[in-house]
């Protein structure tokens, strides 16, 4: 087709080659009833009919079924005839049934005496170009992260919105502009020796940032980094998006320095411990033995009020020292670490049964387990958890009934196992399952020798280990303690 500058072009050819040429556009002409009478080479790339299948056919066979079910179609037709076009962005239907998101136009054809002759309808596929773009923009500009391109020499070629913000400037006076106009040195250079380094090597980072934000002071960014290349795969900039973390480092560093105190609190409460029961126990090993001394030597001579004062006094001394051991065994729990090997439930109750087997045989009690498992754990500690899971079912029996001890498991994963010790005791209060577990918590008093420090060793023991501990039980019926541990494989 030739034009020449001096001629009026030949429209109807220029119109047919835009038709014929226009790619993602697809134009079709409607009569007065919405019959197709013209058609261009786009429907088919986007509506899939062939000139033969579409001529002739209503208009209206593009709309979606709950379009029509609207009456969406007939209103588009109502406006064009009345305004002269309508527009809309919508779903359309190809001939495979798939649907297609388009922007169109209608437009009412009128001749030259102004009489309406029928429509013409101009269509275009949004997708990829258009709604991605709307996407993206939505995405960097409704982030609340902070992105931002910068070029070769590191002036800013892009910023969202919360980007600017930060810096505390509008994007206009942003952009084109380097980091070191809107930040201290102190700040500005390690940032440059970071986008120095992510250009320079090619390879992404992630890294921690600070920036000074407007009203806000200094906040801490977590930063991932990636170069630029153009079509050459030339690095021609950097882009960043930084993720403001400042609430989560306040935690971590403000965690940290309560881990330090309660571990330095630990320490102190351990030594405290070691010398206040080093220092207690020769003092009262000396009462002791002096007052069974004297005990022996002068009983006959003494009245029985006398006698029996001297046994309060060796029986309160003996109750001391074994309290003051139970608490330096508390407190030793917790010092170093664990020296964890593969254990055998099954041999560490065999030692406990040899140590208790002297209140075992004055209880006439049956000890009873099932397979245990291997575990993963400091055998030393999970032998004293069972001897104080075992010696206290032995010591809180029913009065006239034998004591029956079983020990076992209940569940088994690839990650723990659920161990129990059930017995026939005289069981537990609901409300004292939780209090029973705290250091120098005893609900018998006098009735049951102890010193209230047992279970509150088991706790720690197993919490060690990573587990937890708890009782189900009843006054009368019986306890049963549960305990988890790692399995050898976890």
């Amino acid at each position: 087709m030739d034009i020449h500058p001096n001629n009026r072009p030949n429209y109807q050819l220029v119109s047919e080659f835009l038709l014929k040429e226009a790619a993602d556009i697809a134009v079709f002409f409607a009569d007065l009833s919405g019959r197709i009478t013209v058609w261009s080479p786009g429907v088919e790339r986007l509506l899939g009919y062939s000139q033969e299948e579409f001529l002739g056919q209503d208009a209206r066979i593009i709309f979606t079924p709950e379009d029509r079910e609207k009456k969406l179609d007939e209103q588009e037709l109502e406006t064009a005839r009345r305004d002269g076009r309508a527009s809309d962005t919508r779903w359309h239907v190809r001939k495979d049934g798939e649907r297609i998101f388009v922007d169109g136009v209608l437009i009412a054809i009128r001749d030259e005496q102004d009489v309406h002759r029928g429509y013409g309808k101009i269509i275009r596929n949004v997708f990829p170009d258009r709604v991605q773009q709307r996407v993206a923009t939505t995405i960097i500009e409704g982030t609340p992260d902070a992105i931002s391109v910068k070029d070769s020499v590191r002036r800013f070629a892009f910023v969202n919105n919360r980007m600017a913000e930060i810096l505390g400037r509008p994007v206009t006076e942003v952009l084109g502009h380097t980091l070191e106009e809107f930040q201290p040195p102190e700040i500005s250079a390690p940032i440059y020796e970071d986008d120095t380094s992510v250009m320079s090597s090619g390879v992404a980072r992630t890294i921690e940032e600070q920036l000074m934000v407007k009203d806000h002071g200094v906040r801490t960014f977590l930063c991932a980094k990636a170069p630029l290349h153009d079509l050459r795969g030339r690095t021609i900039g950097i882009v960043s998006i930084l993720q403001d973390i400042t609430p989560r480092k306040q935690y971590e560093e403000e965690r940290e320095r309560l881990v330090r105190e309660l571990r330095r609190s630990n320490e102190d409460l351990a030594q405290f411990s070691y010398v206040v029961s080093h220092d207690l126990q020769a003092p009262l090993r000396a009462v002791r033995s002096y007052t069974e001394l004297l005990a022996k030597q002068s009983r006959e001579k003494l009245d029985e009020s006398a006698n029996q004062f001297i046994d309060v006094i060796v029986n309160g001394a003996r109750t001391m020292e074994q309290l003051i051991k139970d608490l330096l065994s508390f407190a030793q729990i917790g010092e170093g670490a664990l020296n964890l090997t593969e254990v055998d439930m099954n041999a560490i109750l065999a030692g406990v049964r040899v140590t208790l087997e002297p209140l075992i045989h004055e209880k006439s009690a049956d000890v009873t387990s099932r397979q245990l498992p291997t575990v993963r754990g400091d055998a030393l500690q999970l032998m004293q958890l069972l001897q104080n899971l075992i010696g206290n079912a032995l010591k809180y029996s029913r009065p006239g009934v034998k004591p029956r001890i079983e020990v076992g498991v209940e569940e088994r994963s690839a990650k723990q196992y659920k161990v129990y010790v059930r017995d026939n005791g005289i069981g537990i209060a609901a409300a004292d399952g939780e209090r029973i577990f705290s250091p120098l918590r005893r609900l018998h008093g006098a009735d049951v020798p102890g010193t209230g420090m047992g279970l509150a060793i088991c706790k720690k023991i197993v919490e060690r280990h990573g587990g937890t501990i708890w009782v189900e039980s009843e006054p009368g019926q019986g306890s049963v303690f549960y305990f988890t541990l790692p399995s050898a494989a976890a």
